[in-house]
């Protein structure tokens, strides 16, 4: 009971508010009522005349704890029309090492770039929950690569993640084409992981040749010479003719043998081991070995060897001063992949000095260095041999002073010695031109015979009154010093 002029407040609670009966177009809302103790020991007014009706929404609904969500709220009621903010969770882990506590932050799968997400309150009190609610992620990762272009390189800068980049070149004998109005070279095309699962840009721009690697020389038979000034070009080309060269098929395990220059750890002019060639897929092609055989005090042995697992992409080096018996082998761990894929065309490079060896595949790709087993002093090395399934398209040694390769559009010019024509030819000079071309080959050349003009004027039969003009052609031609490029 209350005493004369108590007064009582009364209120609907949370989210509801008092709505006055009277006014149906515009009603009016508030939040209490009043009612005093009267002189007559009586309540006024005696009854809750307005109704109570909801207007606001409570308890805002919480996602599963496997989306990483939680919402913001205050705990006031939320109008009806007004939204709740809900934000990412962050993860929390506990460092195995000192047993802290860390958090690193989650962003929203669909968004990386959103920093909340917001759920309305409808007018019947309810929320509008989204169906599925939106997930948050510490990361997202990659897992579809561009691919490689063929012969070039892959070299991926992070765990896969957001962020992580992907760097691709188009090897050591061609370059990237800009694709826009300058067509501009480039060495490099970079891809970032994206918070979308996918690399950016998803396009990988068109490779083109830069240089031929290796040139077709004339068989001796043909008498041919190389016409070139330019002593790089022909200690080249003398390297050309001394490197092997592919018969157009692939072997399958046979076993290529190609001598090692005396000069190839040279400490004056060494030399550089260059293999550039495919891997064909095969159930039976387990691994390509290269070896470099080496005779130590009349014990033949292996200076070092690369064992190329295409299916793995890896590399392994190793040596053996006891060739052909496997307890003296010494391996070494590669630091890397190989980045060698089977039906793919790759280049490996070997260079030698006083510490060791140097690999390096396509152009850029150094491995650890691998240091001597046998000492090179009391040594002779032999001969290389490659044994496996490998189609080898080149295969020599050439100085490490000067580039093994030929730039597009280069040209050598090959004529016949002085006083010789072409066989099936007598009337034009001498001389066959090849081209690096824009595939990166000198493509089919069909060279041609050289013979002397005595040899042809001997052999004539000329019918009296027929021969004077052709005779006085060839013999212009016999008493020519040179013929010229």
């Amino acid at each position: 009971m209350g005493k004369y002029g108590t007064k009582l407040r009364y209120s609907c609670g949370p989210g509801r508010m008092f709505r006055e009966l009277h006014i149906s177009q515009f009603p009016r809302y508030y939040q209490y009522q009043n009612v005093t103790c009267a002189w007559n020991k009586e309540w006024v007014p005696n009854y809750v005349k307005d109704e109570c009706v909801w207007v606001a929404c409570l308890n805002p609904p919480q996602p599963h704890t496997s989306f990483n969500l939680k919402p913001l709220w205050d705990g006031k009621p939320i109008a009806f029309g007004s939204k709740v903010k809900y934000e990412c969770t962050p993860e929390i882990s506990t460092n195995q090492l000192d047993g802290s506590i860390q958090m690193k932050p989650r962003y929203f799968r669909s968004n990386q770039t959103l920093s909340f997400m917001e759920v309305t309150c409808a007018p019947d009190g309810s929320f509008a929950v989204p169906q599925p609610w939106p997930t948050c992620v510490s990361e997202r990762r990659c897992y579809s690569m561009p691919e490689t272009p063929k012969g070039g390189t892959r070299e991926v800068v992070g765990n896969g993640a957001s962020g992580t980049e992907l760097k691709l070149t188009c090897g050591p004998l061609a370059k990237f084409v800009a694709q826009n109005d300058s067509k501009e070279l480039y060495d490099e095309m970079t891809h970032t992981c994206g918070w979308d699962g996918r690399f950016h840009p998803q396009r990988v721009d068109s490779c083109i040749a830069t240089h031929c690697l290796g040139a077709p020389m004339p068989p001796k038979s043909t008498l041919l010479e190389l016409k070139d000034d330019r002593e790089e070009i022909r200690e080249l080309f003398k390297a050309y003719e001394l490197s092997y060269k592919s018969q157009g098929n692939t072997t399958f395990h046979n076993v290529v043998e190609h001598p090692i220059p005396s000069d190839f750890c040279s400490t004056i002019r060494p030399q550089r081991f260059v293999l550039h060639g495919t891997i064909p897929a095969s159930p039976r092609n387990q691994s390509v070995l290269a070896t470099f055989e080496i005779v130590r005090m009349g014990i033949p042995g292996v200076a070092i060897a690369l064992e190329i697992f295409p299916n793995e992409r890896r590399i392994e080096q190793w040596a053996n001063p006891m060739k052909g018996d496997p307890k003296f082998q010494v391996r070494y761990p590669v630091d890397d992949q190989s980045q060698i894929d089977v039906n793919d065309f790759f280049l490996i490079s070997l260079t030698c000095d006083s510490l060791g060896f140097q690999m390096t595949v396509h152009g850029d790709w150094e491995f650890l260095p691998f240091p001597h087993v046998l000492r090179l002093s009391q040594s002779t090395f032999t001969n290389v041999v490659v044994e496996g399934s490998i189609d080898i398209q080149h295969m020599g040694f050439y100085s490490q002073e000067r580039d093994f390769r030929l730039p597009r559009g280069f040209q050598a010019a090959f004529t016949c010695p002085s006083d010789h024509v072409f066989e099936d030819d007598w009337w034009h000079v001498p001389k066959t031109v090849i081209t690096c071309g824009e595939d990166g080959t000198f493509g089919h050349v069909e060279w041609k015979n050289c013979v002397s003009v005595d040899s042809i004027l001997s052999g004539l039969k000329i019918q009296p009154g027929q021969g004077k003009a052709f005779r006085v052609i060839m013999i212009s031609a016999k008493h020519q010093p040179s013929w010229k490029t």
